[in-house]
């Protein structure tokens, strides 16, 4: 059994212990030895290791998720197979290196307020909607769009998660209720009906998160999974208004738009519900505001207290998280799989979870049972409560009513005229002839073009009162990114994106080599100067990491000193990897190898591994024979180089020479006299 305090999967990741636990795989948190940070380790479940075909689909989708480099996508790190002591394969285990960090799901923050506002449910999907947006330009579907793969970080950083990895689960052969059962409430009617899935299904995947959001529940419910499939193929998903009474109707036709069981119906993709998304909360009026993380008991906040999601540290945090205290914050690691799998891999293999850890049995355990005289008790004081609060209601409404009875009849009311779509001129003509002060407000948007209206403030429809002050939101159309010169700082660089009304984002992973900007100088941005960007999306700032380090040298034999001087000198930070301490040690391995290019060495740090060393014995003046023992014993591998072939003449020298410092099994050449 594998000594559970030292696992390291290949040679690299150290595992130190569970966080989650499901029918696919198991989540652990780890440490990435190389490069000394701490990540989350997904491991497939044992069992999936003699299927070689999902083995091929796992990586594979795992090297596409790998491509994608959004603020609002977990980053995957690395992907591999550590293989077992057995020959057979039973040992070996798949894993994906992920990002580790605080905060909670969506299904969490579900789970503590069962409804969002419309303000934070269409705030929630724009970082959504980006980060599928971006996959989709990939040619990449996420395929399990669910609250389990929203990840909310401690900052409120909106990141999406498992991007591809449905696809390699479903290749594998397992029954349906197995690969079906955690997201059949999120899948569209091609998924559920051939199997086949594109951008619209995940856009159809997303309006059932914001009919979520909005309403504290999937449309579709059912004791089997086979029954809430059956539904989602042959009935509507109904208006959310159906089900929360006074929702606006843009919001219902947000949601059936984007739910239509004909994938024709639907929009193309995440970009173009995105766009309707960003429409549809311009129309209504409401500004993006903060997202407050699971589990902090934050309230909405004012867009102008954080925009979180565009510029915070992007992190990344697990599907399940386990019940702590009020005053310590959870730690989560990458999404588990679904609470609804049950299968569990073989016990022992692996860190078992510690104590007292959450159980995803008990993720929504039963409140004690309640003595039926205490029942009746907070019934009637229910009932009485009720009962005031209807009074007061009514009385309230009419008083409501006659006023408003009484305004009218003054004759000094007047109702917000619709002009949302209509041109600058139109709309302020319209606003004018019902007696309404306009002032207008300009505001990017992705939409409708420049000079289009967006909307009021109040709305459409609203009674107001002649001479009111309606706000009148313009479209500036999108935002041109503006002229960014090469060299120059980051910071001036956001200076310059931030004047221009767009916001800039600089992420030292993204920097590249250059020969000719200096190092931590502006190379370029994307999108490039002179292109429209999306409006509350931030600019990439991509720096210069400088000129690139030379390709790694051959310093294979070398004593430590030279080897780290010929290293340091080709730009490169070498790390003793063992025995370096050791006089008498020569280098045996480096780690990345020689020729490797610089820009492929990560953090341009090599690791080099040391040998006690042999010196090379003097044998000038003994025969061939002799010599050649000699060399042998001393743990050297010598080669006779003759005139004549078998001659036994005196040796005249040897490469390399005797007193020289190798490492133990090195060839040394043994030159032979002419004569003998």
């Amino acid at each position: 059994m594998t000594d559970l305090g030292t696992l390291i999967l290949d040679s690299r990741y150290r595992v130190d212990g569970m966080l989650a636990r499901g029918g696919m795989s198991t989540v652990y948190r780890g440490v990435d030895t190389r490069l000394e940070r701490p990540v989350a380790i997904k491991v497939m479940d044992q069992r999936l290791n003699s299927d070689r075909t999902f083995t091929e689909r796992f990586v594979l989708e795992a090297k596409s998720a790998a491509r994608l480099h959004h603020p609002n996508v977990v980053a995957v790190h690395d992907q591999g197979v550590d293989r077992g002591a057995s020959l057979d394969g039973e040992d070996d285990r798949v894993f994906l290196i992920m990002e580790l960090v605080d905060g909670g799901t969506l299904r969490d923050l579900l789970f503590e307020r069962t409804t969002l506002s419309p303000t934070l449910a269409l705030t929630l999907m724009e970082p959504v909607l980006s980060a599928l947006s971006s996959a989709h330009r990939a040619e990449l579907v996420h395929r399990d769009v669910k609250p389990e793969n929203v990840l909310i970080s401690s900052q409120g950083v909106v990141k999406v998660a498992d991007f591809g990895l449905a696809k390699a689960i479903s290749g594998h052969q397992m029954t349906s209720d197995s690969v079906i059962l955690g997201t059949v409430a999120y899948l569209s009617p091609e998924q559920v009906a051939t199997g086949a899935a594109d951008q619209r299904s995940d856009v159809y995947s997303a309006g059932i998160l914001l009919y979520e959001m909005l309403t504290g529940t999937t449309p579709y419910t059912g004791d089997t999974a086979l029954s809430v499939a059956y539904r989602h193929v042959n009935s509507d998903v109904p208006a959310p208004s159906e089900k929360v009474p006074g929702l606006p109707p843009e919001l219902d036709q947000l949601v059936l738009s984007a739910t239509r069981r004909e994938p024709d119906q639907r929009p193309d993709d995440a970009a173009a519900f995105l766009l309707a998304v960003q429409s549809v909360r311009n129309q209504l009026g409401l500004a993006r505001i903060a997202i407050p993380a699971p589990g902090s008991g934050a309230g909405e906040a004012p867009a102008s207290a954080s925009m979180a999601y565009l510029n915070g540290t992007p992190q990344y945090l697990p599907t399940e998280p386990a019940p702590v205290p009020q005053q310590q914050a959870p730690v989560y690691a990458t999404p588990a799989p679904d609470a609804t799998e049950r299968m569990l891999p073989p016990a022992g293999t692996l860190p078992a979870p510690p104590a007292g850890a959450w159980s995803m049995d008990r993720y929504n355990p039963p409140p004690p049972p309640v003595p039926p005289q205490q029942q009746f008790a907070d019934q009637r004081t229910k009932d009485r409560r009720t009962t005031k609060m209807w009074i007061g209601a009514i009385a309230l409404l009419a008083l409501l009513v006659a006023g408003f009875a009484w305004f009218m009849g003054s004759g000094n009311g007047t109702t917000v005229p619709g002009v949302a779509g209509l041109s600058q001129q139109e709309a302020t003509d319209l606003l004018t002839r019902s007696e309404l002060n306009v002032k207008i407000v300009q505001r990017f948007d992705n939409a409708a073009a420049k000079g289009q209206v967006l909307g009021t403030d109040p709305p459409a429809g609203t009674e107001v009162s002649r001479g009111t002050d309606i706000q009148l939101a313009v479209s500036k159309g999108k935002p041109i990114v503006p002229a960014i010169q090469q060299g120059i700082t980051v910071d001036e660089a956001k200076a310059i994106l931030k004047k221009a009304e767009l916001e800039g984002a600089h992420e030292p992973k993204d920097d590249e080599y250059s020969a000719t900007v200096p190092k931590e100088r502006v190379i370029r941005v994307d999108p490039q100067s002179g292109s429209p960007a999306v409006a509350g999306t931030p600019v990439r700032i991509i720096a210069s990491k400088g000129p690139a380090p030379k390709p790694v040298p051959n310093v294979i034999g070398l004593p430590k000193d030279q080897a780290f001087a010929a290293l340091q000198q080709a730009g490169y930070q070498p790390i003793d990897g063992g025995n370096g301490n050791d006089p008498t040690a020569v280098v045996s391995s480096i780690d990345p190898q020689a020729g490797t290019k610089g820009e492929d060495v990560p953090e341009s740090k090599i690791t080099v591994k040391f040998t006690t060393a042999t010196i090379v014995p003097n044998v000038v003046g003994k025969r061939a024979n002799e010599a050649a023992q000699i060399l042998k014993n001393a743990g050297l591998k010598p080669k006779l180089v003759s005139f004549f072939p078998g001659s036994n003449s005196p040796v005249t020298n040897t490469n390399p020479a005797a007193g020289t410092r190798v490492r133990p099994g090195t060839e040394i050449a043994v030159f032979v006299s002419f004569w003998g």
